[in-house]
């Protein structure tokens, strides 16, 4: 059995979520009533000659799909007299990919939400240790044997081969069942790598 459900070599990791504060000025010409920010304001403070302006509805409105400030009537002509401080937040994205498996099994990607990744290096180490893991397809295979075979244990490495399959490879015993009264013996054996035991079972 060829299992590929697992098989990911695109990877998007979004990490921890930071608040930023920053500050936009704008020039007003007594005409224009809509701004727009360059990030996505959760919470703003608009002032316009010095002055504190109101919001929700009073002097403005804050549209954080469009990044806007919308004024209700046109601020008066000055140069950055149209001050903005807001807080946005943005969280640690980063992106992995194994272009060898790409080219072989094509685009299989896969995103992460952990918040409990709170720096570069280690959204990266995890990325690519799982990239690692995952962005080949494993094989998997059952044997039975018409006779109690009693000199195999489990994480053993045997070679197995079948020349029909065209399976000539080094496998790790991952379970061993034998049955009684009929004296067969039944192995599960896949591909030998660290953690690759645990993981399937």
């Amino acid at each position: 059995a060829e299992d590929d459900k697992k098989l990911v070599n695109s990877v998007t990791l979004i990490g921890q979520v930071d608040k930023y504060d920053t500050t936009e000025s704008f020039s007003g010409n007594n005409s224009d009533t809509v701004f727009t920010l360059e990030n996505t304001a959760i919470s703003v403070k608009v002032t316009v000659g010095g002055t504190e302006k109101e919001p929700d509805g009073v002097d403005y409105e804050l549209d954080t799909l469009q990044k806007q400030i919308i004024f209700n009537t046109p601020p008066p002509t000055g140069s950055n007299n149209i001050v903005v401080e807001y807080q946005y937040e943005r969280p640690l994205v980063i992106k992995g990919e194994r272009p060898s498996s790409i080219a072989q099994y094509g685009i299989h990607s896969k995103r992460f939400n952990l918040d409990w990744i709170s720096n570069r290096s280690d959204g990266v180490r995890f990325v690519q240790s799982y990239l690692g893991k995952y962005s080949e397809i494993k094989q998997n295979i059952r044997i039975t044997f018409a006779e109690p075979v009693l000199y195999l244990q489990e994480n053993d490495v045997i070679n197995a081969v079948n020349t029909f399959l065209n399976i000539n490879s080094g496998f790790a015993i991952k379970t061993i069942e034998w049955s009684y009264p009929q004296l067969m013996t039944k192995i599960s054996i896949g591909e030998y790598r660290f953690d690759f035991f645990e993981d399937d079972k």
